[in-house]
């Protein structure tokens, strides 16, 4: 947050000269547009077709970011160099490396079991509910590739630690009722405590992926770790790394 955009710039390059290449940023805007990263990644093109895929590498670092939310910290990265929005991205390319940033939202890194496609998304509650999940498994397989998918749920705000309104509650239920598993009364009167790498699983699970796996790691409790909007407002975003290795 207030971060210098050329000390960002710089950050971004020196991360990439550690990697297979460099990362494509999304502007991020939480929403369900995916980008598919190899057709034209950094002009904005959204996917419509994909396939699946496993072999994959991931990592988390941090990254520099300047505004109070996800979207506002990616688009002040558009300064720097144009970034395609959407909150998804899909590649078949091996070393081509996805990014994902966040700050209490789920990084989610998607692969099919054959090594053929890989898939990133950023989930916040808004978008989680919206279907970005399932649009990103939707553009995995729309390549009529079969192969199981697995998924990765990366360090995001905890169930102890979210806590949300009537809203955000009834924008789940309305269309899974038993969602209400993942949400118990909180502290406030008419307010409840999330579980939103829970929800992430039963959004998966009902999109065919049960092959799910979540990091287990709270951003708003762990400061020692990771970047969190609840704890501290005004802070910087961590990035998620994902890329195929080329090998099964």
């Amino acid at each position: 947050m207030g971060d210098d955009p050329a000390r960002v710039a710089e950050n971004r390059q020196l991360l990439a000269a550690l990697l297979p290449g460099a990362p494509l940023w999304l502007q991020q805007v939480h929403g369900t547009d995916v980008v598919d990263a190899d057709a034209g990644a950094g002009a904005g093109v959204r996917a419509t077709a994909t396939a699946t895929a496993t072999s994959t590498a991931t990592s988390t670092a941090t990254a520099d970011a300047d505004a109070r939310t996800d979207a506002a910290a990616d688009a002040s990265d558009s300064s720097i160099q144009p970034v395609p929005c959407g909150d998804a991205a899909i590649t078949r390319t091996p070393g081509k490396v996805l990014a994902i940033m966040t700050a209490d939202c789920l990084p989610v890194v998607l692969a099919a079991c054959d090594g053929s496609v890989l898939g990133m998304a950023h989930a916040g509650w808004r978008g989680l509910a919206a279907g970005v999940l399932e649009s990103t498994v939707k553009a995995m397989r729309s390549q009529h590739n079969e192969a199981p998918l697995r998924a990765w749920i990366g360090p995001a705000i905890g169930p102890t630690a979210f806590e949300v309104g009537e809203d955000v509650r009834t924008a789940f239920l309305a269309d899974d009722p038993d969602a209400a598993t993942c949400f118990r009364p909180g502290v406030a009167v008419h307010k409840w405590l999330a579980d939103l790498p829970g929800l992430a699983r039963r959004k998966l699970h009902r999109a065919g992926v049960q092959d799910v796996t979540l990091s287990g790691h709270c951003t708003v409790t762990d400061a020692e770790h990771f970047f969190s909007y609840r704890r501290d407002g005004q802070t910087g975003r961590f990035a998620t790394l994902a890329w195929l290795n080329g090998s099964n």
